[in-house]
């Protein structure tokens, strides 16, 4: 059983690299998504349910970030030029063994030179993905509804001072305002249903691990 809906593009906590910054090249690397799990909000059932990111190769859209072009933002802004802070080397974004990497290329504009600096002494530590989920696998388990995105696409990277639910104080029937975008949601069979608790778990260690490199 599938259901159509439209969704706006959702946002998670990630990690820079530690460690990673090379100052002359203004380049680091960001460990940008392990798939854990997070909890969101459905506006259209008033009902929350887990979310948890499919890490393959299958599974994830990596046209924009592989191109180049994509943006690099303060805070999610994308609505002016002076936001844009870098690009995602062209290329760099891989996955490999359940985490998601890539590297980060700085602007050489002068107002950025102390968030290099920051980022040097580990003050900014923060980035957070944002992504289009075009199609989820819903599944009940232990009374919990739980969404495996499983065809999804990353478009911005952005530093943020805080990882924070961005659904939090959502109101049933109140989506948020802005851009959304078509996502399929299947129901899945009793034979469909797959032990996720154990793989989020494990991305959630592999997440851990990389403010310790």
């Amino acid at each position: 059983m599938a259901n159509d809906v439209r969704f706006p593009a959702f946002h998670r906590e990630a990690a820079i690299v530690a460690g990673s910054l090379d100052e002359k090249q203004r380049t680091f690397g960001i460990l940008w998504t392990a798939g854990a799990e997070v909890q969101r909000f459905d506006w259209y059932t008033g009902q929350r349910y887990i979310e948890v990111l499919e890490v393959s190769e299958a599974a994830i859209r990596l046209g924009r970030l592989e191109s180049g072009r994509a943006p690099v933002l303060d805070s999610h802004q994308r609505w002016q030029l002076g936001n844009v802070m870098g690009v995602i080397e062209k290329g760099s974004a891989k996955v490999e063994g359940g985490t998601a990497r890539a590297t980060v290329r700085m602007s050489n504009r002068e107002e950025l030179s102390g968030l290099i600096a920051d980022i040097r002494d580990g003050i900014i530590a923060n980035v957070s993905p944002g992504y289009i989920t075009h199609a989820y696998r819903e599944e009940v388990r232990d009374g919990k509804t739980y969404r495996t995105a499983t065809d999804w696409e990353p478009i911005e990277i952005s530093f943020v001072p805080v990882g924070a639910d961005p659904d939090a104080g959502l109101a049933r029937g109140a989506a948020p305002a802005g851009e959304t975008f078509p996502c399929t949601i299947t129901r899945a069979t009793t034979a469909d249903v797959i032990d996720a608790a154990a793989a989020a778990q494990r991305r959630m260690a592999l997440l851990a691990d990389s403010y310790r490199l």
